[in-house]
């Protein structure tokens, strides 16, 4: 049979470890929401990919609930002299699946994103932009000359006269 130090031990690894998965889930919480800003930007939101983003948002807020749920399940039963850490494994083990689905489903959402179809035909179009305004520059250059001749023309008879 186990001392009671060392089940309190194992009690505290089990803490520590729920600690470690809560401080995962909301690190990824913070990195869904920076990249999700970056792609709503970037890429057209689908349904499908808002479910799956959406769904690891939420998974990762539960992962966070259920290790302060294990974790509290310790430290009460501990506080009556009943270190275990089997005494908040349900939840636990929900922590731990919550964030591991939320981490899969994540990247599977934003894959799902679209590029936008103005984006994908942006480069034609600019293009075209660039092939009118060089049309435009070269006919003002035309225009310019032609201005620039017309002038001397005059210079020349005002100064024959």
């Amino acid at each position: 049979m186990s001392a009671p130090e060392d089940k309190r031990q194992a009690a505290g690894m089990a803490i520590g470890v729920s600690n470690q998965v809560m401080a995962a889930s909301l690190a990824m919480l913070a990195i869904l929401g920076a990249v999700f800003i970056f792609i709503m930007d970037k890429r057209s939101i689908t349904p499908v990919g808002l479910l799956f983003v959406s769904g690891s948002f939420l998974l990762f807020v539960v992962s966070v609930f259920a290790g302060a749920k294990g974790v509290a399940a310790v430290y009460k039963r501990g506080h009556n002299g009943d270190w275990h850490y089997r005494n908040g494994d349900t939840s636990f083990q929900i922590q731990a699946l919550t964030a591991v689905i939320g981490v899969l489903l994540f990247p599977i959402g934003i894959a799902l994103m679209e590029k936008p179809a103005e984006s994908l035909n942006a480069a034609p179009h600019l293009q075209h932009s660039v092939d009118s305004l060089s049309s435009v520059v070269s006919q003002n250059n035309l225009q310019l000359r032609d201005l620039i001749h017309t002038v001397d023309s005059l210079k020349e008879e005002l100064a024959g006269r």
